[in-house]
């Protein structure tokens, strides 16, 4: 989901390369609470965040997210970081919505090297990414403990 918006994968291979472009497509999708300035940044960064975390992109628009997301307002890295299995990367705090708190936590670690999303730890008890890539074998449904 991008925006709001459920794509296919075609049309997420076809997004724009190009931060400013990139980030000009997710503005004219996004829904904001109130309209205002600051609740359409929060939706835009929240949309690029989740399609670096959760998209199968090409590695360009992978980039031009990256870039995109370094430009918003209020972006702020805390640099080098260990997720909870001991991984090294880099932590990015995104701006809270209005209400929120902001403890300098990371909402994000993404690994330099890939450029891949090594956890998000402000999902629930936090969300770790241990493998990302392409198969064509269906998911298997755990069995009940």
């Amino acid at each position: 989901m991008v925006a709001g918006r459920e794509l296919t994968f075609a049309q997420l291979q076809r997004l724009p390369a190009d931060p400013v472009a990139l980030r000009t497509w997710i503005q004219a999708r996004v829904e904001t609470g109130d309209g205002s300035l600051s609740s359409r940044h929060a939706a835009v960064t929240d949309a690029l965040a989740n399609l670096l975390m959760y998209a199968p992109v090409p590695p360009q628009v992978r980039a031009a997210a990256y870039r995109a997301l370094a430009g918003m307002p209020g972006i702020k890295s805390t640099g080098k970081i260990q997720d909870r299995r001991g991984r090294e990367g880099i932590g990015i705090t995104l701006p809270v919505a209005v209400g929120g708190e902001n403890r300098g936590d990371p909402h994000f670690i993404f690994d330099p090297k890939t450029a891949l999303m090594l956890a998000r730890p402000r999902l629930g008890a936090g969300a770790l990414v241990l493998e990302a890539g392409w198969t064509n074998v269906a998911p298997r449904i755990p069995a009940r403990p």
